[in-house]
């Protein structure tokens, strides 16, 4: 009697596997992965390209194409740095995240969530264990960074990768569905005790929300309209009992904010509302062009009122905040080419059926706004290549979906 032999995973799924599972642990080391699957990728399309190219990956690729060029032109039109140009040119994800995005919803036919679930599960209790014992709570000194160099990008990606153990959820067992709330519970628990950012902690917890109506979703009716209002009748009351003290700080902000003298570089808080204040400044000036890659952080500086007491605060390669960022760096286009890779990424994935694609869509794309509200995205290489890799996930498994569906119909 012969045995039925279990098929072995692809290469492309185990590197779709590798990235979300290495993604919080191994640094850099994800921009050099992202790097060397998009040069093969774009070999293999050269020597073996599919009969037809899934709409997902096409519309990406596009959006990706497009925001790349807008930043070329942009910063070509201001007169760019030779040197930097190059680097950016070489490095940027958006570039060799292309053919991933043609390859991998035709390559990966053997991915599926309960893989991607795994893998996440594999990533995320190492580091949230690392995180906790020599993070703040643990060492009283500092918050843990771990390989991401950065507090609030570690966060991000712990933030993510628990939210990613629940993606094979619908056809998990009960001993696995449990393996998956400890494995997201430790991952949590390294980030908010020993990351211990607020900006991070903000977004978790509207995050938790977001995650919070993906479970309601997988209830029954009646008690997803029981949770829904007492979520709904919770959050009103929050609003109502703070609207007056948060109507006043607001005001009080936006006052200093309008005074052509204010800068104040005490806190970190103040530092980013400096930086707000002057990158809105500079797009006033220069809403069409910005003022270039090679010039977004230089450049900026005369915009200051006061001007920052440490030349360190010359060296961020951003303001802060995603939209003014881009914004400094490519004007209005910036601003609508980073906001039309949220808007891809959401569409592709609304377009299916499938509920985990579109909360993974929804929770991939919401995850990196958020963050880019307060903290560093889009320019800087690790937080930059895993999200840009997990958006290029959606358009994979949508097309599975898609393809699914296809088969479900023809049968």
């Amino acid at each position: 009697m012969t045995s039925l032999k279990k098929p072995s995973i692809s290469g492309w799924t185990l590197f779709c596997y590798a990235m979300i599972a290495l993604a919080s642990l191994t640094g850099s080391f994800i921009t050099l992965l992202g790097f060397l699957g998009g040069a093969v990728a774009f070999v293999s399309l050269l020597r073996n390209p599919p009969e037809t190219l899934p709409k997902e990956g096409v519309w990406l690729s596009l959006t990706f194409a497009g925001y790349f060029a807008v930043l070329a032109i942009t910063t070509t039109l201001n007169g760019p740095d030779p040197e930097r140009f190059i680097e950016f040119v070489i490095i940027s994800p958006f570039i060799y995240f292309i053919p991933l995005a043609l390859i991998l919803p035709v390559r990966c036919t053997d991915i599926s969530m309960k893989g991607l679930g795994r893998a996440a599960m594999i990533g995320t209790v190492p580091a949230g264990v690392l995180a906790f014992f020599t993070g703040e709570f643990f060492t009283g000194t500092q918050q843990a960074t771990l390989a991401a160099g950065n507090p609030n990008v570690l966060a991000s990606l712990l933030l993510l990768q628990s939210f990613l153990c629940f993606a094979g959820w619908a056809n998990a067992g009960p001993r696995e569905k449990l393996v998956a709330l400890v494995c997201a519970s430790i991952g949590l628990t390294g980030l908010v005790l020993g990351v211990a950012s607020r900006g991070a902690n903000l977004s978790a917890i509207i995050l938790a929300l977001i995650c919070f109506c993906f479970w309601c979703s997988c209830q029954p009716r009646l008690a997803r309209r029981i949770m829904f209002t007492a979520l709904a009748s919770g959050l009103l009351a929050g609003a109502f009992i703070t609207a007056p003290t948060f109507r006043e700080s607001l005001t009080e902000i936006f006052g200093q904010l309008t005074d052509p003298e204010f800068g104040d570089w005490s806190t970190s808080a103040w530092e980013r509302l400096t930086m707000y204040r002057a990158a809105t400044l500079v797009i006033i000036d220069n809403p069409w062009s910005g003022l270039g890659l090679h010039l977004r952080s230089e450049g900026i500086a005369t915009y200051y009122a006061v001007q920052p007491p440490d030349i360190k605060s010359f060296q961020y390669t951003h303001v802060h905040n995603l939209l003014l960022t881009h914004g400094t760096a490519a004007g209005i286009p910036g601003i609508l080419a980073a906001l039309s890779l949220f808007a891809t990424v959401l569409f592709t994935s609304f377009q299916q059926n499938h509920t985990m694609v579109r909360w993974l869509g929804v929770i991939s794309t919401f995850e990196l706004f958020l963050l880019g509200l307060t903290e560093t995205v889009l320019f800087h290489d690790l937080n930059t290549t895993f999200f840009a890799f997990l958006f290029i996930q959606v358009a994979v498994f949508s097309h599975q979906a898609h393809r699914i569906n296809i088969e479900k119909d023809e049968a």
